[in-house]
């Protein structure tokens, strides 16, 4: 059954979008929380079946030292 996207929208989106949608949001998270873990970006290609490293960068910025501080400053 057809859904309209987000309130106000007329765009109509259909449960296949939804599934595609939250599995791409599973994703990320896996990926985000691999590489918050500290696993190298080339174990997380692999993992998410990217065929160049390029693709998981995106991750990267995720495991920089940033992480370090908001842990350090809550404790």
């Amino acid at each position: 059954m057809p859904h309209l996207g987000s309130p106000g929208s007329t765009t109509v989106t259909t449960n296949d979008d939804w599934e595609r949608s939250g599995l791409t949001d599973l994703r990320h998270t896996y990926a985000s929380r691999l590489v918050r873990a500290k696993v190298p970006l080339d174990q997380v290609q692999i993992l998410l079946g990217h065929a160049s490293v390029r693709t998981t960068q995106r991750y990267a910025k995720l495991g920089e030292s940033q992480w370090t501080d908001v842990r350090h400053v809550l404790g």
